[in-house]
């Protein structure tokens, strides 16, 4: 995890000090899994023109961070048992990443690019979402019930994955621009996250 911090500060460095750069900020609602956690996603990164190869092709790197959560309602169980605000189980997952994602300009015009963006990603996540959790009401007794928790799966993890984005930009002033994304991300813990960002672009 420390070398893969020191590549990309490094990276941040080289991309800052050579050519155009483009400095990006990202806020936006997102999902994770099958869409049953909701919650949010921020990012901070660097963008480079890549005019050696193509005037449409750029390299961005990037730091994200998530968190979702929901919540799993008791239902059935006596009232009388089980006070209301406990009457749920409540699940986190949270996680920061690096990201590599080259994009490519699908369209470009002076002031507005509709882009495709699709690189890897380092992701270390932190949940407390058990591999089995629910409970049983016995049959005609509803003042009888219980609860299962397990947990076989790490608490903590890294894992490598893809992600990929469609986006729109609009230039705002000859030095900031304006953006909206939509991106899905997927990840060998099968961590699957979609996006919805606000961008915003700063050249140097």
């Amino acid at each position: 995890m420390k070398k893969l911090l020191l590549s990309f500060a490094f990276s941040l460095i080289f991309l800052v000090s050579f050519g155009q750069t483009n400095i990006n900020t990202s806020l936006g609602y997102s999902t994770h899994g099958t869409g049953d956690m909701f919650g949010y996603g921020a990012s901070f990164g660097v963008e480079k023109t890549l005019p050696e190869i193509s005037n449409r092709l750029s390299l961005g790197f990037n730091a994200r961070f998530t968190t979702h959560s929901r919540e799993d309602i008791f239902e059935g169980i006596n009232a009388t048992l089980i006070d209301d605000w406990n009457a749920n189980f409540r699940i986190v997952t949270s996680g920061a990443q690096l990201e590599v994602v080259p994009a490519f300009n699908l369209v470009q015009t002076e002031g507005f690019s509709f882009r495709f963006h699709a690189g890897i990603i380092g992701r270390y996540e932190v949940t407390n979402h058990p591999s089995i959790y629910g409970y049983t009401i016995m049959p005609n007794d509803e003042y009888n019930f219980s609860l299962r928790n397990e947990n076989t799966n790490d608490f903590k993890r890294f894992d490598v994955g893809y992600i990929s984005q469609l986006s729109m930009k609009f230039k705002v002033s000859n030095r900031s621009s304006l953006g909206i994304a939509m991106g899905f991300q997927n990840d060998t813990n099968g961590s699957a996250i979609t996006s919805i960002p606000i961008s915003y672009y700063f050249s140097l």
